[in-house]
């Protein structure tokens, strides 16, 4: 093909110096412009070969594209189309620079070239996109032979009508390209080793094949001496090559058969062959080889540039490993096994025993000489016996909550390991668990273990230190099932009555465990309130009650509160007074009457003993106290005085009867307001 520049010079100049290939084919042009059955973008199928695809196009629907430069044809240059994920069914038609198409070239699925997997972006019909791996596809068609053109026709874009495809027909790209070049090499004529092959391959791309023997398969399988020829058969011609094939004899090789030998014996291995070179497994180039360690050894020897190699496997009676290890010190009621087993083996220890192994339980020499593969060995091992360390941590014990016990584990010239990685002697325990301990004295061990365990204390309280007041009781009650008591005075009752302050403590044992708990309990007195007896009052009188305490709080029958109170009218008084939560009450009955004072006096009494009238007393009192009677004759004695006014004067004087007359009377007293009055008066006495 001949490339044209239509006015584009630049365009032109870009894509002579692009270069890209796709599977050998020189990428020269591509699409530039594209048109999408659906109107989709087309950035999915110009440029250069990429992983952008148009995908599932319906069947009959049609896209154009257009080329970056005008093309002619020219030898080596074609067309090459690109699809994705799997062979599809097209017409194909090229326009040329006239408007004009050429003749239509149909496009089958199997005239795809399938030629890698790739991760592909795809344009869904519906120009969604998505992602997915699947295969390449490529169709070389030329210009002339598949669209009939000829070397004046100009090619400027295509047309491609998709057709029904199973899976739906793809497009990934249109390329302008420049043919691979054929070459049918089979290569120099060649020897070989006796036993090599020797594969020839004549592909070529779109070629059939015939080779000397009339097959015609891509590859030939060389295994003896002979011309091998094949033609190449292409759409641009016929290829033809031939090589020559010779076989030379292969050197002969053999070490010999696996062997084995016994300790500090030796093998020489050695080639047979005269000529040659020699190659060990370990690089070195001589014709022998010592060998004084089991192992896998390898002669390679090359002769004709024909290389042979043979192998060896050498052991070595392990009886030479013989070993019973350093004299050794056993622990008490410890045994030590010698163990010599080997395969076939003969055995003879030092008491004449014949068995593979040796069960040690005392002290003494021990030896054993063992013959295999008509190999012998022997060794000696000394052992000793150490006592092993006293340990008892005694028997599992259950300790009370908050008492501990000290695990002693003592032993002379000794190392310890407890369970928690302490190395002392004793171990201090305060909380339940399983303790041991590891003792080891001389490289001997021995271990112990207990199990301890934590019981509750019982639980109880006294309560709070407390104040009560005078008289009253506080009963301490602490019952615990299955528990025994000891209180401060030794009573064993699970309750104690407090009359009296003082400290009191109680010890309470349950289950072997003890806890104790005390009181302080303190007394004050109850507040003082003293009222008097209950009281009388005038009418028109009142009475203060006073109730003087410090700190205390006052409560009347009437709901006040203070620390007084004023009686005016007849009742029942109560007050309650606290202090320092201490109650005390009292009350008083007060009455009223009426408080005038009134004395009336006789006048006239006649003392004859007659039952009648023989007293001089008052008449009627009222309200009058401290009363004292005065009775004067009419000389101004004193005759008679009294402080009992109801008992009266008899009309006697010094026990005689008084002669009869008038007399004078005198009456000092005092009123309930306390006022002191005097009354008096003449009274006649008769006969």
């Amino acid at each position: 093909m001949r490339k044209f520049c239509l006015s584009c010079c630049f365009l032109f100049h870009s894509l002579v110096t692009f270069s890209q290939t796709l599977s050998g084919y020189s990428i020269s042009d591509f699409l530039v412009s594209a048109v999408h059955p659906n109107g989709c973008t087309d950035l999915y199928v110009t440029g250069p070969p990429d992983d952008l695809t148009w995908v599932n196009f319906s069947s009959n629907t049609v896209m154009t594209g257009s080329f970056g430069s005008t093309w002619t044809n020219l030898p080596g240059q074609e067309l090459l189309l690109e699809t994705s994920y799997h062979p599809s069914n097209y017409n194909v038609r090229l326009l040329l620079s006239t408007g004009l198409y050429s003749a239509t070239h149909i496009v089958q699925e199997i005239d795809w070239t399938i030629i890698a997997d790739t991760t592909w972006t795809h344009l869904y019909n519906n120009c969604l996109v998505g992602n997915f791996t699947a295969p390449r596809c490529i169709l070389p068609l030329d210009f002339i032979s598949d669209f009939g053109l000829n070397n004046t026709d100009i090619v400027i874009g295509i047309e491609i009508t998709f057709l029904s495809t199973i899976g739906a027909p793809d497009l990934a790209g249109v390329y302008i390209v420049s043919t691979p070049p054929l070459d049918l090499n089979l290569g120099n004529d060649t020897t070989l080793c006796q036993g090599q092959n020797l594969t020839l391959n004549g592909s070529i791309l779109n070629a059939t094949y015939l080779w000397q023997d009339n097959s015609t398969n891509a590859m030939f399988n060389v295994t003896q001496a002979g011309t091998y020829w094949v033609t190449a058969t292409t759409p641009t011609g016929v290829l033809t090559d031939t090589i020559v094939v010779n076989y030379t004899q292969a050197p002969v090789v053999f070490l010999g058969n696996d062997t084995s030998l016994c300790a500090g014996e030796n093998l020489l291995l050695s080639s047979n062959n005269v000529s040659g070179s020699y190659q060990w497994q370990d690089n070195s180039t001589n014709s022998t080889f010592n060998v004084v360690q089991q192992g896998v050894y390898w002669l390679m020897v090359t002769e004709n540039n024909c290389s042979v190699t043979d192998s060896i496997i050498v052991n070595y009676t392990t009886i030479s490993n013989l070993n019973f290890g350093n004299d050794s010190i056993l622990c008490s009621g410890d045994s030590l096994l010698l163990n010599a087993p080997f395969p076939n083996a003969l055995y003879h220890w030092q008491d004449n025993s014949t068995n593979a192994y040796y069960n040690v339980t005392q002290a003494g020499t021990y030896w054993v000489q063992v013959t295999s593969n008509n190999c012998t060995a022997s060794d000696t091992i000394n052992v000793s016996y150490s006592p092993i360390p006293i340990v008892n941590l005694g028997v599992d014990t259950t300790l009370c909550e908050g008492s501990s016990l000290l695990l002693n584990a003592l032993n002379s010239n000794a190392s310890y390991l407890w369970q928690n990685n302490l190395t002392n002697s004793s171990l201090n325990v305060n909380q339940s668990g399983t303790y041991w301990v590891v003792v080891t004295s001389n490289n001997c061990s021995a271990t112990d273990a207990i199990n301890v365990s934590y019981l509750p204390r019982p639980t109880f309280s006294l309560g709070n230190d407390t104040t009560l007041c005078e008289g009253e009781n506080l009963l301490l009650n602490v019952t615990n099932l299955n528990a025994t008591y000891q209180w401060q005075n030794n009573s064993s009752f699970s309750s104690f009555n407090v009359s009296k302050e003082g400290v009191y403590w109680l010890v309470l044992t349950e289950n072997n465990c003890s806890s104790t708990d005390s009181i302080v309990v303190s007394y004050i007195s109850k507040p003082f309130i003293g009222f008097a007896s209950d009281t009388a009052l005038c009418d028109g009188e009142s009475l203060l009650l006073e109730v003087g305490n410090n700190n205390a709080t006052y409560l009347w029958q009437d709901n006040s509160t203070l620390s007084n109170y004023h009686v005016n009218t007849s009742g029942t008084y109560k007050v309650i007074v606290t202090v320092n939560n201490c109650i005390a009450q009292d009350s008083i009955i007060v009455t009223y009457q009426n408080c005038e004072s009134i004395l009336l006096m006789p006048n006239i009494f006649t003392p004859n003993n007659d039952g009648n009238n023989d007293f001089f007393k008052a008449l009627e009192i009222n309200s009058i106290e401290n009363c004292t009677l005065k009775i004067l004759n009419r000389w101004g004695q004193s005759i008679f005085e009294t402080n009992d006014i109801y008992a009266g004067w008899d009309g006697t004087y010094n026990g005689k009867k008084c002669t009869p007359g008038t007399y004078y009377w005198i009456v000092e007293y005092t009123t309930k307001s306390s006022e002191t009055k005097t009354q008096s008066g003449f009274v006649t006495v008769l006969n």
